[in-house]
């Protein structure tokens, strides 16, 4: 049914599609092609999930917060069907269920924090297992 009412959007092999921290305005539903997920951190990039065909993205900063809490871009060529919130209200009518959705995106969200944080955490912890090795081999 939101079939009828997005636009269908193509994207190139490694597009922004857009990044953490933008306005959101828009989900996203993968038509053909991947999309990942991810975030920038001072280490480097976290990836948190990659998506494909049948797969919707975006949807958390409906509710809530108004900002993208992690980045994507497409992986291979993507064809994605963008659906406004306003389309999403409509076919979202009751109250109680957009209460659900609201609670269940910022659980999702907190779980996104701390996925990140053990992965930044086990970066650098390999980081410094391979110096103490390299220092050892150098002895």
């Amino acid at each position: 049914m939101l079939e009828e009412h997005g636009v269908i959007r193509k994207y190139r092999d490694g597009e922004i599609v857009f990044k953490q921290d933008d306005q959101a305005k828009e989900m996203y539903i993968i038509r053909s092609g991947k999309v990942r997920i991810f975030r920038e951190t001072d280490e480097g990039e976290v990836v948190l999930a990659n998506l494909g065909p049948k797969e919707f993205f975006g949807e958390m900063a409906f509710f809530g917060s108004q900002t993208r809490s992690a980045s994507a871009k497409a992986v291979d060529d993507a064809e994605l069907l963008v659906v406004d919130k306003e389309t999403l209200t409509n076919f979202i009518k009751d109250p109680v269920i957009w209460s659900i959705l609201e609670r269940m995106s910022e659980r999702i969200r907190e779980v996104d924090d701390k996925i990140e944080g053990l992965l930044v955490k086990d970066i650098v912890r390999k980081e410094h297992l391979k110096s103490i090795i390299s220092r050892r081999r150098l002895v």
